[in-house]
């Protein structure tokens, strides 16, 4: 995993939080510079991509992707725009024939604990190739403020969906 600088000066170090043997969770402690940006970001993923055909995935299967974050309770994590954007974003990229195809969902809060997810659909018709999780998760935080916020990232669950979610809701097209 890594993380990327995406806008503003401010400094992130990561760490590493043991919860069980076998498993952690990524700390990303974040000291805020004001650079007369009101808002910067940072993304946290894996540094290349994954094949489709790996993953046992193809075009019209569905995934969902969950991912559990915690918050401190920091005034720099209060960042909400008039798009409904907050300061955690997980977001995924399917690589196709014509370039690339994002779906991601934003949610808001500080001194949380929560679990981010999305569903997404491989559409049929398109020759994907594969997934890029370099952008997994982005934190989005004011620079303005005092203090360190602190990101708690645990392991992404990715799995393949044997029903179409749309179903349940009537919503097949």
């Amino acid at each position: 995993m890594r993380l990327v600088r995406g806008t503003g000066t401010s400094t992130y170090v990561g760490s590493k939080e043991v919860v069980a043997a076998g498993n952690e969770k990524q700390v990303i402690t974040i000291t805020p510079v004001n650079d007369a940006l009101a808002v910067h970001t940072v993304t946290y993923g894996l540094p290349s991509a994954l094949s489709l055909t790996s993953l046992g995935l193809a075009a019209g299967d569905w995934l969902e992707i969950e991912v559990p974050v915690e918050l401190n309770d920091w005034a720099g994590w209060d960042y909400l725009d008039s798009s409904i954007r907050g300061p955690v974003q997980i977001a995924n990229t399917v690589t196709v024939t014509s370039g690339a195809w994002t779906t991601g969902n934003y949610i808001g809060g500080r001194g949380r604990s929560l679990i981010c997810g999305s569903k997404l659909w491989l559409p049929t018709g398109l020759t994907m190739t594969n997934i890029r999780l370099d952008n997994l998760v982005v934190l989005r935080h004011l620079c303005n403020t005092g203090g360190t916020g602190v990101a708690k990232i645990g392991a992404p669950v990715i799995r393949k969906l044997a029903v179409d979610p749309r179903a349940a809701w009537d919503l097949s097209a």
